[in-house]
């Protein structure tokens, strides 16, 4: 994985770098290359946004077809989506080089990213 030059990742969540983790290994596995993290706290987003508070990350994918911009989409979504992470295809349509994934932690209700035993 690789995080673009001037990403601020200071502060960004544990939750956010595992979904990264698990975005990175998909990404690989599918057309190995290296996946690279576009924004983490930083850069310019909806007043909404989770990226100031350390919940979200944008990944490229200009590099990927529209095939493979809706496979990654798919396999990171089936296995981050119901443990409270949020996939999104973001920017203008999937076919535009400028579009992004991004993946947001925001846990609805009966969602749960870690279970303790106890």
């Amino acid at each position: 994985m690789q995080v673009k030059a001037g990403c601020v990742a200071e502060g960004v969540k544990r939750e956010v770098w595992f979904a990264l983790g698990v975005m990175a290994a998909v990404h690989w596995r599918m057309f190995q290359r290296v996946l690279v993290a576009t924004s983490l706290m930083d850069g310019v987003h909806g007043p909404k946004s989770l990226h100031a508070a350390g919940w979200a990350v944008d990944v490229r994918t200009r590099d990927m077809s529209d095939a493979e911009k809706r496979a990654f989409h798919a396999a990171c979504a089936e296995l981050l989506d119901g443990h409270g992470f949020d996939m999104v295809c973001e920017g203008p349509p999937w076919n535009a080089r400028a579009a992004h994934e991004h993946c947001e932690f925001d846990p609805k209700a009966g969602q749960e990213f870690l279970v303790v035993e106890g």
